[in-house]
């Protein structure tokens, strides 16, 4: 029996208006349903029902769009990661610009005190760090720093780079730095920087500032040009300077005294000029008492502690003492025109070698001395009294060393390096009040 053929109508809104689809797909032209027929009792099943406003039904996937959002996607990911790279990196060479490096004032570094107008004391310290350059055929590279100190508290107040090309050394110079200090009468700081440049020290800004080509401005004699600046052994106001045509000149800007080396061999010669230069020196000097310890006869020891009044003008350079090491008796002292009277302090008493005088006020003078010869003998200070020479105090250290000693730098204490711990800070009733560090970090 043959089937019975139904008209195919729409489940949903039961228009025959249909239209076929592949295999038993119907799709009603008047709604869009989509259904299909089942062919063992030709039932109608609706499949689906696609409401569409003025639009198509289920569109297929754009894969070339899905493609091109992945590759955009992608592209956006690299850049990011790239641009994290870059900043990682900069960051990173932030870093190695910011290295530091430890070093050493006390044993990199040029130290001087100076009293500010406003009658405070500061410690100027003159750092300098060298390395070989890799590759460089044995050179050198040195960088400097000023570093300031305000005292007696060791407080850093300024830390700066101190610019100088250290390349440029004056003629004969072979290390690899160096400083040396001198002031003027009107107690005004210099520093001679690798026997070549000088630097005034500026009180307002607390800087050095390098005064090289206008120092000897209109000094007709060094018009070809200065090649060296050295302090002079002969007289503490005067300045060793060579020049580029090989003649060498002792100078004092102070004096307004400029005339040609004499021979080291002409000892009447150099007798001359010293008295030449007292006499110089006599309307801008004064009588000033000081101590110091010198040698007795050919020995190498016993010393004396000599209490001597000295004429000296304002401003005589530092780091120039009155008493040489080759000095032979006390007896020499009154040959010197400087000094005006000189006696044997402590009578009774010899010292061994190495002793040194740190200080004095209006109640004594204050001495570092060994009590042996022995080689790691440490010191003992004491303070003597001016009117009887006893001691008034007395303290010993486990310092076996001492280096360099600033006298009198305020009314309240003296400072000096040791061998051990720095510089120390001692008052004049023989307290040790601290140690000041040295010891600095830089940015390279």
């Amino acid at each position: 029996m043959g089937k019975k053929i139904r008209e195919i109508i729409c489940p949903k809104c039961g228009s025959t208006k249909t239209t076929k689809q592949e295999h038993d797909y119907y799709k009603c032209n008047s709604c869009d349903t989509l259904f299909f027929l089942d062919t063992a009792d030709i039932t109608i099943t609706h499949l689906q029902e696609v409401r569409m406003n003025h639009s198509e039904v289920s569109k297929p996937v754009n894969k070339q769009l899905i493609v091109i959002v992945l590759v955009v996607c992608i592209a956006a990911i690299v850049s990011f990661v790239l641009l994290l790279s870059k900043d990682n990196s900069e960051t990173k060479n932030e870093v190695v610009q910011k290295n530091t490096i430890q070093v050493s004032g006390l044993k990199n570094g040029s130290i001087e005190t100076f009293r500010l107008k406003d009658k405070r004391t500061i410690l100027i310290n003159l750092v300098r760090h060298s390395k070989f350059i890799p590759n460089g055929a044995g050179a050198i590279a040195t960088r400097g720093w000023i570093v300031i100190h305000e005292l007696p508290s060791g407080k850093i107040i300024k830390q700066d780079p101190f610019d100088v090309d250290f390349s440029i050394k004056g003629e004969g110079n072979t290390a690899s730095s160096s400083i040396h200090w001198y002031r003027n009468k009107e107690q005004t700081l210099f520093a001679i920087v690798n026997e070549y440049f000088i630097y005034r020290f500026d009180e307002q800004k607390l800087t050095m500032v390098d005064v090289t080509n206008t120092y000897f401005e209109g000094i007709t004699a060094l018009e070809s040009g200065v090649v060296s600046i050295k302090l002079s052994e002969i007289s503490p106001s005067l300045l060793r300077v060579a020049t580029n045509n090989g003649q060498v000149y002792l100078y004092s800007k102070d004096l307004s005294f400029i005339q040609p080396e004499i021979r080291y061999s002409d000892f009447l010669g150099r007798r001359k000029l010293v008295d030449k230069i007292y006499n110089l020196q006599k309307m801008d000097s004064k009588e000033v008492r000081e101590f110091d310890f010198t040698r007795v006869g050919d020995n190498t020891y016993p010393y004396r502690l000599v209490d001597y009044t000295i004429r000296k003008q304002e401003g005589s350079p530092v780091e120039v003492g009155i008493f040489l090491s080759t000095t032979k008796s006390i007896r020499t002292f009154s040959e010197e025109k400087n000094i005006v009277a000189y006696t044997d302090f402590t009578k009774d008493r010899t010292y061994f070698p190495d002793s040194k005088v740190l200080g004095w006020d209006n109640e004594g003078v204050i001495i570092a001395i060994k009590m042996s010869r022995l080689q790691n003998e440490p010191y003992t200070l004491q303070k003597l009294k001016y009117e009887d020479t006893s001691v008034l105090w007395s303290v010993k250290t486990d310092w076996t060393y001492i280096n360099k000693v600033y006298k009198n730098v305020s009314d309240a204490f003296v400072l000096f390096t040791v061998n051990k711990d720095g510089l120390i800070l001692l008052d004049k009733e023989g307290n040790i009040h601290h140690s000041i560090n040295l010891d600095y970090t830089f940015e390279t």
